[in-house]
């Protein structure tokens, strides 16, 4: 197998995830297929779409993937810097130093801490307009971390 078709197997197997998550939520939560959403329901009361999304599979395989991700970046940056290629080295370090800011966040809910902080201080709701608005700078500045030219 050549390296042009590898580099398509990540993108492939997350478009895939995404597909077949999409069917089992659309089948189990909105269709009640077999009754599967009631069996749930009764037994983790909460619907499918949350525990598959923000508790099993998808949650718990969060940290290792940008784990392995931070790791793979190292390593190709390390490449490039032993064959002095700086513009690819800055490049897969800046990758690197968005995705360990990702994980960090992820790691220690540093955003859900000061979105908290931002509503004892403007007694609004934390989803309210301020909590909205520094949640949307928070992931603004992670998205430019990843769009900086090297």
């Amino acid at each position: 197998m050549n390296n042009k078709k590898l580099s398509h197997l990540p993108v492939i197997f997350v478009i895939a995830l995404l597909t077949l998550s999409f069917i089992l939520i659309l089948l189990i939560d909105v269709w009640n297929l077999f009754g599967v959403r009631d069996l749930v329901i009764e037994y983790r009361d909460f619907p499918y779409f949350w525990f598959h999304w923000f508790l099993v599979p998808v949650e718990v395989l969060q940290w290792p993937m940008l784990g392995l991700c931070i790791l793979t970046y190292a390593f190709i940056a390390g490449i490039a810097y032993r064959n002095g290629e700086k513009e690819v080295l800055s490049f897969w370090l800046l990758l690197g130093a968005g995705v360990i800011l990702m994980l960090m966040e992820d790691a220690g809910d540093v955003r859900h801490i000061i979105r908290n902080d931002i509503e004892e201080i403007t007694g609004e709701s934390s989803y309210g307009y301020i909590g909205t608005i520094f949640e949307l700078s928070y992931f603004a500045v992670l998205a430019l971390i990843h769009c900086m030219p090297s």
